[in-house]
């Protein structure tokens, strides 16, 4: 049996033939820009998910709108205290040279 055979029955591909694996430019690309892992709390997930969400929405606000506040959304602290949280975005007024 030669060398190759072996390895292909033992289930690792022979050299120079490669199957698989992380290839450059290779899978989805991130809809919202540049994008990080980051563990938080599991009872601050729905708050994270709608101030994205808040962020989406708001994304093309300038100058010419009012501020934007988000519906009130009701949540407990991670020691167990009731919260009302709501997000508001505010245009930026142009800065003149």
């Amino acid at each position: 049996m030669s060398d190759d055979t072996a390895k292909e029955m033992a289930g690792t591909p022979p050299e120079g033939k490669k199957r698989g694996g992380a290839r450059p430019g290779a899978g989805r690309k991130a809809e919202r820009g540049e994008t990080t892992v980051m563990r938080i709390p599991a009872a601050y997930k729905n708050a994270i998910l709608a101030l994205v969400e808040h962020l989406d929405a708001t994304a093309e606000i300038n100058r010419h709108y009012a501020p934007v506040e988000s519906s009130p959304m009701f949540m407990r602290s991670l020691k167990g205290k009731a919260q009302v949280l709501t997000f508001r975005t505010s245009p930026i007024e142009a800065v003149s040279d």
